[in-house]
């Protein structure tokens, strides 16, 4: 199991290894005619709830290491745009008890509101990978085999949703065999995937 697996859709895999999608598309972008969406609710530090704080072998960048995710900070950078950061805490045993280090990588992401059955406040766009940094963070430190590019998440130019409901965050991309909207966006959320405070 690919660690964006376990980060977007273990059951957004933030558990999965992203397939389809962004490709070439341009984010998505509010025009002056849409109604801005409400950022509020999306900001802060989330980590996994119980049930999916898993220990995922072979990790993207180095496969000797292993990690689980630590948490994701979502902060508003604009009237439409969030920067998201998931931070990743790397070990170097499969059972996830000698840390190595930890690696962040950062994506930013302009949202247009999206309509889904049952839900408010759903957002949509393509996030687009702006960095990462790695760190020793109180462990022995961290070996990289591979350039970090945006494949811990599967998050890197792939259409996505998101929502917060019932103090959950959670989101959504689209992979292959994903029933999706005209537009290619996700038509639903998993509801055993999500983030909590």
């Amino acid at each position: 199991m690919k660690l964006s697996h376990a980060l977007l859709t273990t059951a957004f895999s933030l558990s999965l290894a992203a397939c389809g999608g962004g490709g070439g598309d341009a984010p998505a972008t509010a025009s002056a005619d849409q109604a801005k969406v409400s950022l509020a609710e999306f900001e802060g530090v989330w980590k996994r709830d119980a049930a999916h704080d898993v220990c995922v072998p072979d990790f993207v960048y180095n496969k000797d290491y292993a990690a689980r995710v630590r948490d994701v900070t979502l902060t508003k950078t604009g009237s439409n745009e969030l920067e998201i950061a998931y931070a990743v805490q790397v070990y170097s045993d499969d059972a996830c008890t000698v840390k190595q280090g930890l690696v962040r990588e950062r994506f930013t992401v302009s949202l247009v509101p999206v309509t889904r059955a049952g839900r408010d406040n759903v957002v949509k766009g393509i996030p687009r990978f702006v960095g990462v940094v790695a760190s020793a963070d109180g462990g022995a430190g961290i070996t990289l085999t591979a350039l970090p590019d945006g494949r811990m998440t599967g998050l890197t130019n792939v259409k996505t949703i998101g929502d917060v409901q019932g103090g959950r965050l959670q989101f959504s991309v689209a992979e292959s065999g994903q029933p999706v909207d005209a537009d290619g966006y996700p038509n639903d959320f998993n509801a055993n995937d999500y983030f909590v405070r």
